[in-house]
């Protein structure tokens, strides 16, 4: 089985220098579409979950901001995120008092797409 991992950003989005923007290693996908800004230190991780990170067209990511992929982000178009927000589409488990949180990892998503 093949796993492509990639990012698509539109040829007219603006993202910082300073920002990381990672590759999954996960098979999942960052897409960003035409007219968004990413700013300065933002940060988008693939972690947990097996969502994909989806920004519409016409947004902008404030500095400071961190999205992580679990369950998956979908912002639809014209969203403004404010400046040191975090997105963290995620829960974990805590059903066993005799394990750590670490050892229950995370609970499936409730909803959401």
């Amino acid at each position: 089985m093949l796993l492509v991992l990639a990012n698509r950003f539109h040829s007219s989005v603006s993202i910082g220098p300073l920002s990381s923007i990672e590759v999954s290693s996960r098979g999942t996908n960052t897409e960003i579409g035409a007219g968004s800004v990413v700013d300065d230190f933002v940060k988008i991780k693939h972690v947990a979950g097996s969502g994909h990170i989806v920004i519409g067209r016409r947004c902008y990511i404030n500095s400071g901001t961190v999205l992580y992929s679990g369950n998956g982000v979908k912002m639809g178009d014209d969203v403004l995120i404010g400046p040191n927000c975090s997105l963290v589409p995620v829960n974990h488990q805590y059903t066993d008092r005799a394990k750590t949180i670490r050892e229950q990892r995370y609970q499936p998503s409730r909803g959401g797409s």
